[in-house]
């Protein structure tokens, strides 16, 4: 469709004078110019909103960055605070596990005073027949 005008329109410029190319040749070179400074127009539009669009990425990549810092620092925190818990918790244990044997050492030695004092609360009661006996004499 579009080779036979230009066939036709080469046929016509046969025909015309030199001038008369010239000038044609002159109205399509700038009309290439024209679409050459649209194109850089267009180019320096689409470069423009790219230096934009990254601007954007680097700003947004500098927000992430800090918003990994900080999580990085709140997991450290969270990490120093479950080790202080668990040496604490290790500690309880241990107080608590001392506690229970000197629970377990008082106990016996309670069960023991109670066995001597049974003892000698037996002795005293043995012993109380030769104070009545001496009593009466």
């Amino acid at each position: 469709m579009d080779i036979a005008p230009k066939h036709a329109q080469q046929l016509f410029f046969d025909n015309v004078s030199p001038a008369t190319r010239l000038l044609e040749k002159r109205r399509q070179m700038y009309e290439v110019q024209d679409a050459l400074e649209n194109q850089k127009i267009r180019f320096g539009k689409e470069e423009e909103n790219f230096r934009k669009r990254e601007e954007q990425l680097q700003d947004k990549d500098l927000q992430l960055q800090h918003q990994l810092f900080r999580f990085n620092r709140f997991l450290q925190d969270n990490e120093a605070k479950r080790r202080r818990a668990e040496t604490r918790a290790d500690e309880e244990l241990a107080q608590i596990k001392q506690k229970d044997e000197e629970i377990l050492d008082l106990e016996r030695q309670l069960a023991a005073n109670r066995r001597q004092c049974q003892e000698l609360a037996d002795e005293v009661a043995g012993n109380m027949k030769y104070e009545a006996f001496l009593e009466k004499v």
